[in-house]
């Protein structure tokens, strides 16, 4: 059980990063959007919009991210962590949904418990 613990905190890690990721292409696009506006106003709306977008993204990626390093660390806050941040994503099909029902599977188990928190 202890090397699924291994390989869920490296998938969570890369997952929820590459998701983290996904704000170098969300901010430039709605920043480059803005410069074309014919308004003020409808520049000031976009550009506020991805900013908006990018702190959802980064609020939802960086608890994701924290989890998996406290897994791969064998710490037993990383096991909430992690089962929280990735119920986040289970509507995200597929990946996120096969993330999140692994979650579940290997950090419900008792023996994942009594190895996090040994």
């Amino acid at each position: 059980m202890s090397q699924h613990l291994k390989i869920l905190g490296v998938l969570t890690i890369v997952y929820h990063g590459l998701s983290a990721l996904l704000v170098l292409v969300i901010l430039p696009v709605f920043m480059g959007a803005s410069l074309f506006a014919d308004s003020p106003e409808a520049a000031g709306v976009l550009g506020g919009l991805g900013l908006f977008i990018t702190i959802v993204i980064l609020t939802l990626t960086l608890p994701g991210v924290i989890g998996g390093i406290g897994l791969l660390k064998g710490k037993s806050w990383g096991r909430i962590l992690v089962l929280i941040a990735n119920a986040l994503y289970i509507l995200s099909f597929p990946l996120g949904t096969a993330l999140s029902v692994y979650s579940f599977w290997v950090l419900t188990k008792d023996e994942s418990r009594a190895i996090l928190e040994a």
